[in-house]
């Protein structure tokens, strides 16, 4: 199976010193803008391309953008001084300029299809720069409920949601917060593992890191399972918290 296109990395000019809160405001912005950009693009993968990297510190050094195996590197303008002057709005679109520029350059170095770019930026601005993604709904094992996983993000957390519908009722429930590691964020793959346990219970069975958390229509109640084991706490890659 062949990888798909999932970065675009930036790296850019700070006054913080690396890993004090400043500057992890600053990434957080960053890599929050960078990955809802990149899921507006709908899983199209440039041709032979998955990761993208922005080094606006070689803006006129680099002559052209450049390849190295499946990674291309470009040289986007990056203005410190004016990106400090704008308040939190101002900073995602001058964030989403700077990563379209990049992207366009590249696309008409490499024969891209622009159009899907050009969508990524006007969904971008459409949803106002508020990250939600909607999976399809399914159907429970005795037809008579339908249920649907979302992803909500803000540039620091990650939160999923049940919305279960039945007898012409709709609740929605969230399931867990956590960390947001923006594209390298675990839920991705965990939302792939959506499914009805048995016609009571819709949430995410992930064998590979032997997790399976659902919500129990009947009970009310989300319970997490790690190892076979009942627990609140949420441990997987590094990552521990509370999950209720």
């Amino acid at each position: 199976m062949a990888t798909p296109f999932n970065d675009i990395t930036l790296y850019l000019e700070t006054a913080y010193p690396p890993h004090s809160p400043e500057y992890w405001e600053e990434i957080s912005l960053q890599n929050y803008v960078s990955d809802l950009y990149i899921r507006k693009m709908h899983g199209y993968k440039p041709p032979n391309v998955t990761r993208v990297s922005m080094d606006a510190s070689n803006y006129k050094v680099w002559n052209r953008p450049w390849k190295d195996g499946s990674l291309v590197l470009v040289a986007p303008k990056f203005e410190y001084d004016l990106f400090l002057s704008l308040d939190r709005s101002g900073k995602y679109q001058y964030m989403l300029d700077l990563i379209q520029e990049g992207m366009i350059q590249l696309c008409e170095a490499y024969n891209w299809d622009r159009s899907v770019l050009e969508q990524a930026y006007q969904e971008v601005m459409d949803c106002n720069f508020v990250f939600k993604i909607d999976y399809p709904a399914k159907q429970s094992k005795d037809k008579k409920k339908t249920a649907q996983l979302s992803v909500e993000k803000t540039e620091t957390i990650t939160s999923v949601f049940a919305t279960v519908t039945m007898d012409g009722q709709t609740k929605r429930i969230k399931l867990f917060d956590k960390a947001n590691k923006w594209i390298y964020d675990e839920i991705y793959k965990w939302a792939s593992h959506a499914k009805w346990f048995d016609a009571d219970r819709f949430g995410i069975g992930y064998k590979e890191a032997a997790m399976e958390l659902w919500y129990s229509v009947s009970d009310d109640q989300v319970t997490l399972l790690l190892n076979g084991q009942v627990t609140d706490i949420l441990d997987y890659a590094g990552f521990k918290g509370r999950l209720f």
